[in-house]
């Protein structure tokens, strides 16, 4: 809905209450308008053309903005409808009465008009304050303008349909008749031809392949030959130096077992060695040390570093260490002579 300002006392008014306006508030005066949105000015008949105008981000958006209008389908319907009241009034086929013509100049002019019966009844009599003949005249032509243009549209819809229908037909026809004229006995042959050709080459390729295969198994057989001829004359021997490589593998491999097999023994003979330690004695010896007793961790550290030195390590092993600690649990809870209250450990 558009809206105006008037120029003589800055009143806001719709467009279909224009007329009444100055009918009425500025009676006698002119009339002059301005549109509040694009505001441009208007003089006399002329706000009656301005039908649309811009939206409030099309007047506050800068210069690169561009505008998309929104697909709004009773928008398009309306704008059908007023075509219809123009189409009556351009053409020459009704004849219409000077009240019926004018109530059609009065509808050209707005562009709220009802597009159903009851609705524009309604909107004649009160809007318009059409008399209730009139209101009927004015419909029955609508009606018989919309059927016409219906019908026109449904002749146009066929026509484009049958357009359609007949150029894909005619479109395969030429098709069908372009690839049976080409002869098939040329493809054929082409087919042939190529088969012959492609089995030349493939041939010739497969030849190429295996001789450039054998050509580098040939390389490599007298590099490997050569290499091993080098190695021998270094070392002053005949014997090639792959099976000498082999023979020292073989060598540092039983090294590292027998030190492995070492390693064992000297593990079981220093488990051997701590199960001789005497648990209960060095556990009194380090509790009677400290009259107000001492913490069971610090306990632990010392008894550690005994055991230690009875396996004659430095460091326990993860095994050991394990050991360790069953053990000394297990003994702490067997000695008698001390005793554990809150972590820390006393002499009885």
């Amino acid at each position: 809905m558009v809206f105006f300002t008037c120029n003589h006392c800055g009143e806001s008014v719709k467009k279909p209450s224009v007329e009444k306006h100055y009918n009425t508030k500025c009676r006698g005066a002119t009339k002059n308008v301005s549109c509040m949105d694009c505001l441009k000015d208007f003089r006399a008949e002329e706000y009656v053309a301005h039908t649309k105008c811009i939206t409030e981000i099309q007047k506050y958006s800068g210069k690169d903005y561009v505008h998309k209008e929104a697909k709004n389908s009773g928008a398009k319907k309306q704008e059908n409808w007023m075509d219809i009241i123009r189409a009556i009034l351009d053409s020459n086929e009704y004849k219409l009465s000077e009240q019926a013509r004018s109530a059609f100049e009065r509808l050209q002019s707005l562009d709220n008009v009802p597009r159903k019966k009851a609705k524009f009844q309604n909107f004649a009599k009160n809007c318009m304050r059409m008399p209730v003949r009139l209101v009927a005249e004015v419909w029955n032509v609508l009606e018989k303008e919309q059927e016409k243009m219906k019908l026109a549209k449904q002749e146009e819809n066929a026509a484009a349909a049958a357009k359609k229908e007949d150029n894909p037909k005619q479109n395969g026809v030429k098709r069908e008749a372009t690839e049976e004229t080409e002869s098939e006995e040329p493809v054929k042959k082409k087919s042939k031809k190529n088969k012959k050709e492609n089995g030349k080459t493939q041939e010739e390729e497969g030849v190429n392949v295996e001789s450039a295969k054998t050509k580098k198994k040939k390389s490599k057989k007298l590099e490997i030959d050569e290499e091993t001829a080098v190695a021998a004359a270094s070392n002053g021997t005949n014997e090639p130096a792959r099976k000498k490589s082999k023979k020292k593998k073989n060598d540092v491999h039983e090294a590292e077992i027998a030190e492995a097999v070492a390693n064992d023994t000297a593990l079981e003979a220093n488990a051997e060695t701590s199960d001789d330690f005497e648990w209960s004695v060095v556990l009194d010896k380090i509790v009677r040390k400290n009259n107000d007793g001492i913490a069971l961790e610090k306990l632990k550290k010392r008894v550690l570093k005994k055991y230690a030195a009875k396996c004659g390590v430095e460091e326990l092993t993860e095994k050991q260490q394990k050991k360790f600690e069953k053990k000394f649990s297990k003994n702490l809870k067997k000695c008698t002579a001390v005793q554990v209250i809150d972590e820390i450990v006393k002499a009885c």
